[in-house]
């Protein structure tokens, strides 16, 4: 069986302010900040690759799936009884889309068919992604 998901990428949690927000998770011993926009926030604990990200923005869903390629996971997500519930889009890191099993519950896959972003000193987000990087000083 060829493996589709690779992770879990992220766990959301609504706060409806981010500076509290990030306050009340970091005094959790482990979490950190790794990086942060104006909506959204992104901790994690050192070694781990599932990050946390706190976002000011209504929630589509609190759960996301890395995977190596959104369209193949859809296709056997939907031949075993599940549905998209919205298509693959394109993000600053990568592509997603939003499914529901065939239970109810619904989740993101992602993939990294983008870079990652770059951060200042201070975890703030100051390139979207390596290709934005072409022609700077």
């Amino acid at each position: 069986m060829i493996k589709l998901l690779r992770s879990i990428n992220c766990i959301y949690f609504y706060v409806d302010d981010l500076e509290h927000g990030i306050s009340f998770y970091k005094s959790f011993k482990g979490l950190q900040l790794l990086w942060k926009t104006d909506c959204q926030a992104g901790l994690g604990i050192e070694e781990d690759i599932t990050e946390v990200i706190l976002q000011t923005d209504p929630l589509e869903s609190n759960l996301c799936f890395e995977c190596d390629d959104v369209y193949k996971v859809i296709d056997q997500i939907t031949m075993m009884g599940g549905s998209v519930i919205k298509d693959p889009f394109d993000t600053k890191d990568g592509r997603r889309a939003i499914i529901k099993d065939p239970f109810g519950n619904v989740f993101q896959l992602h993939d990294s068919v983008n870079n990652k972003y770059i951060l200042d000193e201070d975890g703030n987000v100051i390139y979207e992604s390596l290709a934005n990087l072409d022609g700077m000083d």
